[in-house]
C-alpha cells in the first residue's frame, strides 16, 4: 500500500534554513501537491476528495505564483520546484493504491504533508509559535477526519471532509 505523502525533507531540520534551501523546501511542497492532486482528481473515488484535489492544485499553483513575484521582488536565485525523490516515489504510489483505499491515503497524506509544511513554516518564522499545533488536522480551511488508520489490513476507512 503507498505511504502517505510526506514533504520536503526539510520539515526534520531543527533550526530555521538558509533561504535558499527555505526557498527550494516551499516550492517542492508546492510541486508535489500539484501533482499529488492531479492523480487525485483522477484516482479519487468520491466527489468530495476530487474536489479538493482540484483545490490543492489551485492553491498550489497560486502559492508557487506568488513565490516566484516574492524572490522576484526580493531579487534572489528563484528555487527550482523539483519534487524530491521521496515525493516523486510518493506520488507514483498513489498510482498502486487500491481504488477503495484511495480516498483515505490521499487525505491521510495531505494531513501529513501539510503537517510539515506547517513544521517547516514554524522553524522558519519562530514568532508564529503554536501555528502548527493550532491547524493540525486542517488542510486549507477543509477539516479533515480519517476514520480508520491507512496502515489497517483490510480496512476500507472513511474520509469525511468538512468546513
Amino acid at each position: 500500500m503507498a505511504q502517505a505523502p510526506a514533504a520536503a525533507p526539510a520539515a526534520a531540520a531543527a533550526a530555521a534554513l538558509p533561504t535558499a534551501q527555505f526557498l527550494q523546501a516551499v516550492s517542492s511542497m508546492d510541486a508535489f501537491e500539484q501533482r499529488a492532486g492531479k492523480v487525485a482528481q483522477v484516482m479519487g473515488s468520491s466527489l468530495e476528495v476530487r474536489k479538493f484535489s482540484r483545490t490543492m492544485v489551485d492553491e498550489h499553483a497560486r502559492n508557487a505564483q506568488a513565490l516566484m513575484d516574492a524572490v522576484s521582488r526580493a531579487q534572489v536565485p528563484a528555487p527550482t520546484f523539483d519534487v524530491t525523490a521521496a515525493q516523486t516515489g510518493t506520488v507514483k504510489d498513489l498510482y498502486a493504491v487500491a481504488p477503495r483505499d484511495f480516498d483515505r491515503t490521499y487525505m491521510t497524506g495531505e494531513v501529513a504533508s501539510h503537517q510539515d509544511a506547517l513544521e517547516v513554516a514554524h522553524r522558519q518564522h519562530r514568532s508564529e509559535a503554536g501555528t502548527a499545533d493550532e491547524e493540525a488536522g486542517e488542510v486549507h480551511g477543509a477539516r479533515v477526519r480519517i476514520d480508520r488508520p491507512v496502515n489497517r489490513p483490510g480496512a476500507s476507512g472513511e474520509v469525511r471532509i468538512g468546513r
